[in-house]
């Protein structure tokens, strides 16, 4: 070949390079503009909702206030007839399955039907409305092999768009979160699955306990998904621990913060309560390993358990008196947030342990709540500053 033919070769496979690049990009560029349903419209923005007769309408105010007050949305109730010719949500009953048809469309609602028993439930209630405003159940994380561990081969045909796993670049309202193991968006390991068999196996909260009596409501980091998904960003997040300014009079001049904070930003700790009001709430965790024994009567404790040394904190659990057999919601238990997000649940603990119980070791700063209903409520546990045991988002 001619030295000249090489050197009119040499543009071209540039230009076919850039070519491939550019194309790389606007599959990215596509993949991250996943637009969500337009249900956000600028003040006052009202978007209906409407519901048969026949559904109990009192758990469904009850959720679409909280999202109004929340994030930027504005749903308002529809009650001479559905929704038509515009976007909004139509629910009704369905006495064969369980449906959510999304409308992506200005001109046309998203369907929401469902089993009569689903509108009486505020957890799968708070679920499928979670589905109609376009939030994927957490088993679709793009980051979830570190909490569970999927077996397609127990889900049944047609819900498997429940378990395949979403991309980041897709779902780009996830930033900032982990997996949430309260959140009603994380449905139990029978749903959808082939002759009762699990779903999925539980790997990083294996103690995790569950209430008994306990509800499943839309929780913090729900919110915010919806409000990464929807609202327009004007003003710099500048909360603490996870928390966020949604666009209301209410939080105007302060953060809307995770359950255990307070402070405008998120900044501090909530007070300890009652019986606890005498205990120091922030511990240093060293190289060494350090114990905190305590007995208390009726009350709530936060503790701030920080590495100094830019290690994990390791929390052993080494016996509880909690008297809580039955695990109910009003009794006294134990929740330890162990990861980045602040926003996430923590390790729920509701029964008397007399064998040590180690936590896994994700973050350089641990919360350790106890919430203590009867009067001879007991802790011990252990900790220290570990190495990283998984690498979990900051």
């Amino acid at each position: 070949m001619k030295i000249s033919s090489i050197f009119l070769l040499i543009p071209l496979c540039i230009m076919q390079i850039a070519s491939e690049e550019a194309s790389k990009k606007s599959v990215a560029s596509t993949l991250s503009l996943r637009q969500p349903p337009p249900y956000y419209k600028p003040s006052p923005g009202i978007i209906y909702y409407h519901y048969q007769k026949d559904i109990s309408s009192s758990k469904l105010k009850r959720i679409f206030r909280q999202i109004n007050r929340f994030t930027c949305l504005n749903f308002h109730e529809k009650k001479d007839s559905p929704v038509e010719g515009e976007i909004g949500i139509n629910f009704e009953v369905n006495e064969r399955e369980n449906k959510v048809s999304l409308s992506r469309d200005l001109k046309s609602p998203t369907i929401v039907s469902l089993k009569k028993d689903v509108y009486d439930n505020n957890a799968n209630l708070s679920f499928y409305i979670g589905l109609a405003l376009d939030i994927i159940p957490e088993v679709k994380r793009h980051d979830r092999e570190v909490d569970v561990t999927v077996q397609m081969n127990n889900v049944q045909e047609g819900f498997e768009q429940y378990y395949n796993v979403a991309q980041l670049d897709e779902i780009s309202y996830l930033v900032d979160t982990e997996f949430d193991f309260k959140s009603p968006m994380f449905f139990g390991s029978k749903f959808g699955s082939k002759d009762n068999k699990p779903t999925y196996d539980v790997k990083l909260y294996k103690d995790y306990e569950y209430f008994s009596n306990g509800v499943k409501i839309l929780r913090h980091n729900d919110y915010k998904h919806i409000f990464n998904h929807y609202c327009p960003m004007t003003r710099e997040n500048d909360c603490k621990n996870g928390g966020y300014y949604p666009p209301t009079d209410e939080f105007k001049s302060k953060c809307k913060c995770p359950e255990h904070f307070d402070g405008l930003k998120c900044q501090y700790l909530k007070k300890n309560e009652g019986g606890c009001i005498s205990q120091e709430q922030e511990v240093t965790a060293k190289e060494t390993k350090d114990e905190l024994r305590l007995k208390v009567g009726k009350g709530v404790c936060y503790f701030r358990i920080s590495s100094k040394n830019d290690k994990n904190v390791s929390i052993t659990i080494e016996q509880l008196v909690l008297k809580n057999g039955d695990c109910e919601t009003f009794k006294s238990n134990v929740e330890v947030l162990v990861r980045n997000d602040k926003g996430a649940a923590g390790i729920n603990l509701c029964k008397d342990k007399s064998e040590s119980i180690s936590l896994p070791k994700l973050s350089k700063e641990v919360i350790l709540v106890l919430k203590s209903y009867d009067d001879d409520t007991f802790i011990k546990f252990s900790y220290q500053a570990a190495p990283e045991e998984v690498s979990m988002s900051a």
